[in-house]
C-alpha cells in the first residue's frame, strides 16, 4: 500500500496523492525494491528503491560511486539530520534517477523535522553520468543544509529535471555551479517556502526550462547568477521571477563567436552593488540584444541598494559586434557607479536603441567615448533623473537621436560634449535640451572642409572658459546655424551665466567663409580667456544675419586682420567693449 507523506506538499494540490497510475498507469507496486528501507554509504552498484519498503530511510550519508540509483513511483525516502545523498562526490562515475510518475510522485523529506535544512540534499557532482541522471515528478523539501546550497546541488552535471517541486531549502531551491545545466527535457519546476528559488552561473542560466516554472513564493524569488566570463552567446528567457546578478559579467566571445547575450522580452535583470555587464572589455567579440515590447519590457535595475550609482552599469568597448548591440523597450536604471560615468557607458561602440530609459544613474544617463556613436536608426530615448542626461564624444554629437526624445528631470539637463577635434562635417539638432561643451575645435581639410552645422532651436552651451574655434590650427572649417526669429540657435554659457564666461567663437583665416553662415543665432556672455568678442574674427568674413550679441566681456563682435563679415539686422547690448571692433 502506497504511503502519503505527512511532510509532503500533496495537501497544497502541487502534487497528487491518489492510487492510480500515471505515465501510462505506471503503479508502484510494479516495482519491488533491491535494498532497503535503511541506506548508509556507498553505493557501487545497481540499487532500485520502490514503495514496496516505504518509507526508505537514509540514516548517514549516502555515496553514489561508481553505481546507481533508481527511486521508482511511489517511493518516500525520509532522510536522517544532515545527512544527503551525494552522486560521484569521490570522483566515481555515478547516476540517479528519480522516477516518479504525476498521481505517485517520489519524495525526499527529512526523517526528524520538516525545518528548513534539517538534511543535506542531493548533491551531484562532475564525474556523474549525464545519462542517469533524470528527476521526474519528485518532491524535495526540508534541505539545503550541512554544506550543500540547495535541495539539489549539481556541480558540472547535466540532469533532467521536470515536475519537480523543491521546497523548505535553506538555501536555494536549487543551487547549480562549475558548468551545471539542466538537460533538455526539463521543464516545470516549482521552488517554495525556500531561502532562494535558485542559484546557477550567468553562460548557464539560458539552460533553465522556462515552461512551468513555478517560483515566486520564497524569501527571495529571484535566480541568482554568478558572473565571470561568458563566452558563447547566452540568450535569458522570462522565469516569471528576476534574475539577480551577484558578481560581474564580462562578454568576451571570438570574430567567429561573439559572445551575444539576449535578455527576451519580460526579463528584469538586478545587479549586486559595484557589480555591471561588461561587453569586449578584454577585446573579445561580443554583444547584447535586448527584445523587450512596449507590453513587456526588459528592465535592468539595482539588486540591493536602489539609488543613483548602486551598480555599475552596462559598459560596452569597441571590440562589440554592433550589429548585434541593440536595445529595445528596455530601462536601465540606477547605475552610473564604480568607475563607470553612465548607466550605458560605451567606448567605441555604437548601439541601436529603440525606446530606451535611462534612469537614476549616479553620472550620465549615457556616457559615450572613444568615437562611441548611436547607431542609424536609434529613436525614442528617454534620459530622467540622472546628475545629467548625457555625454558624448564631439564626434558623436550628432547621432543622439532626435525622434522622440526626453531627456528633462536631470540635475543638469544637458547633453555633454567633451572636448576635442571635430574633423567631419555633422548636422546637431534641437534635443530640447542644450548642448553643453567643452572646447571644440573645427578642423578639416581643403579637400574636405568640416562644416558644424546646428539646427533652428538648438542651444550650445559652454563650460567655464571654453570657445569654439573654428579653423584655429589652421584646417579648413565652417559653421553654420540655421535659426530663426521664433526658433535662434543660441550660443551661451553653460555655467556662469556673466560677461566673458567662455570664450566665445573663433574663426581663423582658414575659415571657408563662402560655406560659413549665422543666421537667426543669440550668442552671450563670451569674450573672455583670451577671445575678445563674443565672435572673434581674424581674417574670417562669414556672414551673420538676424543675429542678437550681448553680454560679452570685450567686443561685441571683434574683428582683426582683413576680417570683412556681412553683417544684418543685428542688435548689439551690453558688450564691454563696444559693437564692433576695434
Amino acid at each position: 500500500m502506497r504511503v502519503c507523506p505527512l511532510l509532503g506538499l500533496h495537501a497544497l494540490g502541487i502534487l497528487g496523492c491518489g492510487s492510480s497510475g500515471g505515465d501510462g498507469d505506471r503503479d508502484p507496486s510494479d516495482y519491488t525494491s533491491s535494498t532497503g528501507p535503511d541506506h548508509c554509504g556507498d553505493v557501487t552498484g545497481s540499487e532500485e528503491w520502490a514503495a514496496d519498503l516505504n518509507p526508505h530511510t537514509i540514516s548517514c550519508s549516502v555515496y553514489v560511486e561508481g553505481g546507481s540509483v533508481t527511486v521508482r513511483p511511489g517511493t518516500v525516502v525520509q532522510v536522517a539530520n544532515d545527512a544527503g545523498l551525494y552522486v560521484s562526490y569521490r570522483g566515481e562515475r555515478g547516476g540517479l534517477v528519480l522516477d516518479g510518475t504525476a498521481s505517485d510522485p517520489v519524495v525526499f523529506e527529512g526523517a526528524a523535522s520538516s525545518e528548513r535544512g534539517a538534511w543535506s540534499g542531493i548533491a551531484i557532482y562532475d564525474a556523474a553520468d549525464d545519462a542517469q541522471l533524470s528527476f521526474q515528478h519528485a518532491e524535495i523539501s526540508g534541505a539545503g543544509g550541512y554544506y550543500t546550497y540547495g535541495n539539489i546541488h549539481v556541480e558540472a552535471a547535466e540532469p533532467v529535471v521536470s515536475n519537480v517541486v523543491l521546497s523548505r531549502s535553506e538555501e536555494a531551491g536549487f543551487y547549480f555551479t562549475s558548468g551545471a545545466r539542466f538537460a533538455d527535457g526539463s521543464s516545470n519546476i516549482t521552488v517554495l517556502d525556500s531561502a532562494q528559488s535558485g542559484a546557477m552561473a550567468a553562460d548557464n542560466a539560458d539552460s533553465f526550462p522556462e515552461a512551468g516554472a513555478d517560483l515566486g513564493d520564497n524569501d527571495d524569488p529571484r535566480i541568482w547568477l554568478g558572473g565571470g566570463d561568458v563566452v558563447v552567446p547566452v540568450t535569458w528567457g522570462n522565469p516569471g521571477v528576476a534574475y539577480a546578478l551577484g558578481s560581474s559579467v564580462y562578454l568576451e566571445g571570438t570574430a567567429n563567436t561573439p559572445a551575444v547575450l539576449t535578455v527576451q522580452a519580460g526579463v528584469q535583470v538586478e545587479v549586486a552593488n559595484d557589480v555591471g555587464i561588461y561587453l569586449s572589455y578584454r577585446g573579445g567579440a561580443s554583444g547584447l540584444v535586448t527584445e523587450g515590447t512596449a507590453a513587456d519590457p526588459v528592465l535592468f535595475t539595482a539588486a540591493q541598494t536602489r539609488e543613483p550609482g548602486a551598480w555599475s552599469g552596462i559598459g560596452a568597448y569597441d571590440a562589440v559586434d554592433d550589429d548585434a548591440f541593440r536595445l529595445a523597450h528596455t530601462t536601465v536604471e540606477y547605475g552610473g557607479g564604480y568607475y563607470t560615468y553612465g548607466n550605458i557607458d560605451c567606448h567605441g561602440a555604437n548601439p541601436t536603441i529603440d525606446n530606451v530609459a535611462l534612469e537614476t544613474s549616479e553620472e550620465a544617463g549615457f556616457y559615450f567615448t572613444d568615437g562611441a556613436r548611436f547607431a542609424d536608426g536609434s529613436i525614442a530615448l528617454t534620459c530622467t533623473g540622472n546628475a545629467q542626461a548625457g555625454s558624448i564624444g564631439v564626434d558623436g554629437a550628432d547621432s543622439v537621436p532626435e525622434p522622440g526624445a526626453a531627456l528633462t528631470g536631470n540635475d543638469w539637463d544637458v547633453v555633454y560634449v567633451q572636448p576635442g577635434d571635430l574633423t567631419e562635417s555633422a548636422t546637431w539638432g534641437d534635443l530640447g535640451v542644450p548642448y553643453a561643451a567643452g572646447t571644440i575645435y573645427l578642423e578639416g581639410t581643403g579637400a574636405n572642409p568640416t562644416v558644424l552645422t546646428l539646427e533652428a532651436g538648438t542651444t550650445l552651451a559652454f563650460t567655464n572658459d571654453a570657445g569654439l574655434y573654428v579653423s584655429y590650427r589652421g584646417g579648413a572649417a565652417a559653421l553654420v546655424a540655421e535659426g530663426t526669429e521664433v526658433a535662434p540657435v543660441t550660443f551661451t554659457a553653460a555655467e556662469f551665466r556673466e560677461a566673458g564666461a567662455w570664450s566665445g567663437i573663433s574663426m581663423d583665416d582658414a575659415t571657408v567663409d563662402a560655406q560659413s553662415s549665422l543666421a537667426g543665432i543669440v550668442v552671450e556672455f563670451g569674450g573672455g580667456y583670451y577671445s575678445y568678442g563674443n565672435i572673434h574674427l581674424d581674417d574670417a568674413s562669414p556672414t551673420i544675419a538676424g543675429a542678437t550679441i550681448t553680454d560679452s566681456e570685450e567686443w561685441g563682435i571683434y574683428l582683426g586682420g582683413d576680417a570683412s563679415p556681412a553683417i544684418s539686422d543685428t542688435t548689439y547690448a551690453r558688450n564691454g567693449s563696444g559693437t564692433l571692433g576695434p
